[in-house]
């Protein structure tokens, strides 16, 4: 597999998939690369690192998949 080329958008998408809950292992995988290889871009890349731990703890997916699943009542 040839290897993947670190592009500056990858901090938008990374942030965005953080964000919506997403593993670290499902996000390497949307990002077209290994686990391994997401692990050395947030050690070698502290903006990335920071993106997703900021959006991680934001808590947003847990948050929008709690309000989509809850009923009004009647």
């Amino acid at each position: 597999m040839p290897k993947k080329v670190w592009k500056d958008e990858n901090y938008i998408h990374a942030y965005e998939l953080a964000k919506s809950g997403m593993s670290e292992i499902k996000m390497a995988q949307a990002l077209g690369v290994s686990t391994a290889t997401l692990r050395k871009w947030k050690d070698t890349k502290p903006a990335l690192r920071f993106a997703i731990e900021k959006a991680s703890s934001s808590g947003y997916g847990m948050r929008y998949r709690l309000l989509s699943t809850k009923t009004t009542p009647s």
